[in-house]
């Protein structure tokens, strides 16, 4: 049996699993840093710390750009424009807004729910032809639906 000061004693806490790993993700940042650097990301490197360096290597090709397209060179930038679309196109910078799947209550046409563009922000369930905004105690309803349509 155990004493009461056993029983007193909190557990540790458990910590929250890490996030899932985009694979795919880590594969189009490696190959654009390939395409500007030609090596691979430094494995001790954090992200803030990948991003000051790409940063220094685009800028220093942005200054030197009336220089660069003059020169056969250029071509191996080619990879580099073709990688950032594929990322851009897989992994949008903005989410778009979407119609939800029911009316709006004011003017029977329908909703439109827009994404937070920015950490912080509110999500709004809107209809553009009326200006009616969902109230908020409704919000979570609006959401819901929009984010099952999507899938």
């Amino acid at each position: 049996m155990r004493s009461p000061m056993e029983l007193d004693t909190p557990k540790p806490l458990k910590k929250d699993p890490p996030a899932p790993f985009n694979l795919d993700a880590w594969q189009l940042a490696e190959d654009m840093w390939q395409a500007l650097t030609g090596g691979y990301i430094p494995v001790k490197w954090n992200h803030i710390q990948v991003y000051g360096k790409a940063k220094e290597v685009c800028q220093a090709l942005h200054q030197d750009i009336d220089n660069l397209v003059n020169r056969k060179e250029v071509i191996y930038l080619m990879p580099l424009v073709k990688t950032l679309g594929q990322a851009l196109y897989r992994y949008p910078l903005e989410e778009k807004s979407r119609t939800t799947l029911l009316p709006c209550p004011s003017c029977n046409l329908k909703t439109v729910y827009s994404p937070p563009s920015e950490f912080g922000d509110d999500l709004q369930v809107k209809c553009h032809s009326c200006g009616f905004v969902i109230p908020p105690e409704k919000m979570a309803f609006y959401a819901n639906l929009a984010e099952r349509e999507r899938v």
